[in-house]
């Protein structure tokens, strides 16, 4: 319409009017054209279009579907109980020490219930909860920590005289003065000898003796220790071990480990050599703790720990430790773990102890106590397990701290596993006591389940919302309000077509009504043969330069406007020319 409103006016030049095409270009070059001919009506319409092409690409991104976090209130109730003082770890610990090392040493996740050195009741599924989902909940959890006393020995000699020619092997003996910290004991002696044996190579000029034990103690006449490593519960293991032992009842350490490096000095003969031995021997009570955990629950056929995306954590404001009736209900426990001495083993496969540093396991089960190995699986785990400690810095009264850190935190995930497998009461739910002890600390009817509120959140896939984006949207309302501005504009700076053209003129029969009768199509301003011409033709014979067009009413001698209505009256393009045309 740009440029028949251009011809209305009159005086229009060809080249904006009738020369002027926009069709078959791209919109950019159209907008570009219409600019350098001023045709604004066409710029603001190409603006509008170009602006218009980008709201299909930002209305599929205007909304986004996601999921609803929907949560509700829970109530789980607790299906087991434990018996602290059920069950001995003596004789069997229900592969406790074999599932230690397999954590240890592979990235296999915690059995059920269980998590590092945690151990939780079992909990029911809800009733009447559908789907799939977590529950967060506090609950309590159970663990057992060491209390540790450092005894370093400095470096000391100690004469081999027991060296048998025909043997690669022999044994020493490593004697500790150790303080008497019993709970209670019918004595007032202060001190006791703790000896510990080792074998060690002796074409090796330097070598690692270490291992764990547990404590048996004697108070009648005097207070006496035992503690040497665990003892062989096989059948064929040459001595009366598969008796259970008791650790006295008197509150007193009942765990240990050593760690010594020694240094062989080779005597005049083959039964005289002199060991330089340097260690540091560790005596622990054992304590059974209470604390209260935030712990995230998979719901899914089974209730299980979500430990790789919500690790418990635990409250340690909470804790508490509870008392053993067995020691006079103080707070040591004694569990003698000779299990985890005894069936702890060493999985790396690029272990940094060497062989020769302990026994060959075989021969020592058949015909030794294997307390007298050179190193344990125990401390083996301390240098090669999933938190290994080189040795050496575990040596020395620099690194006491480090070693009992060490051999506390393997302790306490050997004893997570062994609570959990062998002092579970299934067929009680009432609540976790040690014989009775905590009963007086239990705030709740000791008769009934122990119930937890907890937060169950549905699985992420169970609700579905459209949300909007908020860029899109700030996007799509720019976008339209710029269309609203041009179409505006137009409206008020435009036309009305009704008062340019009478009919359409983009029809073959508009377009000649228009021509028909009028000099632009005539040879007066048309040479034969230009209708053939290009656009760039036309543009370089000067076609229709110098003519002034105009559009309206004329009457049948041409004159602009007609003199009068009705026949002989034709609207169409005329050329309003100068010079021989003799048009003005």
């Amino acid at each position: 319409m740009s440029p028949f409103s251009r011809l209305k006016t009159g005086n229009a030049l060809a080249q904006s009017t009738i020369e002027f095409n926009i069709v078959g270009k791209l919109l950019p070059h159209a907008i570009l054209v219409s600019a350098r001919k001023a045709h604004f009506h066409h710029v603001l319409s190409g603006i509008a279009l170009f602006v218009a092409g980008f709201l299909t690409t930002i209305t599929s991104g205007l909304y986004t579907v996601t999921s609803v976090s929907v949560s509700e209130t829970v109530t789980l109730s607790q299906v087991d109980s434990f018996d602290f003082s059920q069950s001995s770890l003596f004789i069997d610990d229900r592969n406790a020490a074999a599932i230690t090392s397999i954590l240890e040493y592979t990235n296999l996740s915690y059995p059920a219930w269980t998590y590092g050195d945690l151990v939780f009741n079992k909990l029911d599924t809800p009733v009447g909860i559908r789907g799939d989902g977590t529950i967060n909940l506090n609950t309590p959890a159970y663990r057992a920590r060491l209390d540790c006393t450092p005894y370093v020995i400095p470096t000391k000699e100690i004469k081999v005289d027991e060296w048998s020619p025909s043997y690669d092997w022999s044994s020493y003996s490593l004697d500790t003065n150790v303080s008497v910290r019993c709970a209670h004991i019918p004595t007032n002696q202060t001190t006791v000898r703790w000896r510990q044996q080792y074998q060690f190579p002796f074409n090796r000029s330097s070598f690692y003796s270490g291992k764990a034990t547990f404590f048996l103690w004697e108070a009648s006449p005097k207070v006496d220790v035992y503690g040497n490593g665990g003892f062989e519960s096989q059948s064929d293991a040459g001595f009366s071990g598969m008796r259970d032992h008791s650790a006295g009842d008197f509150g007193c350490p009942t765990f240990g480990f050593t760690v010594a490096s020694s240094a062989v000095t080779p005597g005049r003969s083959s039964n005289n050599s002199t060991l330089h031995t340097r260690a540091t021997a560790v005596m622990c009570t054992q304590h059974l703790e209470q604390v209260t955990v935030n712990v995230t629950l998979i719901r899914a056929a089974d209730l299980s720990i979500d430990s790789t995306k919500y690790p418990p954590v635990p409250d340690e404001t909470t804790r508490k430790r509870l008392r053993n009736p067995a020691t006079s209900s103080s707070e040591v426990w004694e569990w003698l773990p000779n299990n985890l001495l005894n069936r702890m083993v060493d999985l790396s496969p690029t272990p940094q102890l060497q062989h020769s540093d302990s026994r060959d396991r075989d021969f020592v089960n058949r015909y030794h106590q294997q307390s007298i190995t050179g190193l344990d699986g125990f401390v083996k785990t301390l240098v090669d397990g999933k938190a290994g400690v080189p040795i050496d810095s575990l040596l020395g009264e620099e690194n006491q701290g480090a070693l009992m850190k060490a051999g506390s935190r393997l302790y306490s995930e050997y004893m997570a596993q062994a609570i959990s497998n062998n002092m579970r009461n299934a067929s009680s739910s009432t609540n976790t006591v040690g014989g009775g002890a905590d009963k007086e600390e239990y705030d709740g009817d000791f008769d009934r389940a122990p119930t937890f509120q907890g937060t169950f959140t549905h699985a992420p896939d169970s609700r579905w919302r459209l949300r909007q984006n908020r860029g899109p949207a700030i996007a799509l309302e720019v976008l339209l309000f710029l269309l609203a501005a041009i179409a505006l504009l137009l409206a008020f700076v435009g036309w009305d077509r009704a008062d340019v053209l009478p009919h359409n003129p983009c029809s073959i029969a508009g377009t000649a009504s228009l021509l028909a009768g009028s000099e632009v199509c005539s040879r007066k301003y048309v040479p034969e043969g230009a209708e053939w011409w290009s656009d760039k033709q036309r543009r370089d014979a000067g076609l229709w330069d110098g003519c002034r067009l105009r559009m309206g009413w004329y009457g049948d001698d041409g004159d602009y406007p007609a003199d009068q209505d009705g026949e002989g009256r034709r609207f169409g393009v005329h050329v309003k020319g100068e010079g021989e045309h003799g048009m003005t």
